[in-house]
């Protein structure tokens, strides 16, 4: 079986600026890498793991789709105003993943140092953007399971 590599301490020997260690492992848990080889380039595909997770649940609720029941329920109260907001978010999250998809076909070293930086340093103003969103999610299904309890059987 093979050991996993100590990422801090390889992330400790690149001679680039980078986050400090522990915050970008605290949003992005980048110390999952198993692969010494192209650190950079790993740590940059978990950066943007989030952002597309971030941009699917975006995409849920300003894309509902009829056929799903979970989409309809959760985008149902969604206001003009919160949509566009998501819309804004969801258009940085995009261009962060296509510039990763990019890098992934041109691999830089410098790009990838570039890429962690910038969206390490706007992911805490996404983040609780991000949270609220989550938020509203969650108050729809409260808010659906109150509506139920109320037309329970009469």
């Amino acid at each position: 079986m093979e050991d996993r590599i100590d990422v801090e301490k390889e992330y400790g020997k690149l001679k680039y600026k980078l986050p400090n260690f522990k915050e970008l492992d605290s949003e992005f848990e980048v110390s999952f890498i198993k692969e010494k080889e192209f650190l950079l380039r790993g740590i940059r595909r978990r950066v943007t793991e989030k952002i597309i997770l971030s941009c699917r649940i975006i995409e849920s609720l300003i894309y509902p789709t009829q056929s799903n029941i979970i989409t309809a329920i959760e985008s149902k109260e969604l206001s003009e105003e919160q949509k566009k907001k998501m819309d804004y978010l969801y258009k940085k999250f995009m261009i962060f993943e296509r510039e990763s998809l990019r890098l992934d076909i041109d691999p830089s070293d410098k790009g990838d140092v570039d890429y962690i930086n910038d969206v390490f340093n706007k992911w805490i103003k996404f983040k609780k953007d991000m949270i609220k969103i989550v938020e509203f999610m969650k108050d729809s299904w409260i808010k659906e399971e109150k509506s139920d309890k109320n037309n329970y059987f009469g």
